[in-house]
């Protein structure tokens, strides 16, 4: 997290928007401070802690696909709604 958004006592808006990569809604961040004008270091951790998360899931379901058009490919066969029915990553901590 610091080799990120450095080591601070306070952590801002902008720092955690930065760390999350702006995966949040606006309100998300505001509800999520601890802080009266931000975040401490403990709750950055946890946005932190969200943000891997986030990506590994991310990461599993690019997986799936590579996978899934790989296998579709080695059959010759590429119907034309193979990704009409995939699923929407969604994010929850």
């Amino acid at each position: 997290m610091y080799e990120i958004v450095g080591e601070k006592e306070v952590y801002t808006l902008e720092d955690a928007q930065s760390l999350q990569k702006r995966q949040y809604k606006i309100q998300e961040y505001r509800n999520k401070m601890d802080l009266e004008f931000g975040y401490s270091p403990e709750k950055m951790l946890l946005v932190l802690k969200d943000r891997c998360h986030f990506s590994y899931q991310l990461s599993v379901h690019a997986q799936y696909l590579r996978e899934l058009v790989t296998e579709t490919i080695q059959e010759n066969t590429l119907p034309l709604d193979l990704f009409k029915n995939q699923k929407k990553i969604n994010y929850s901590p």
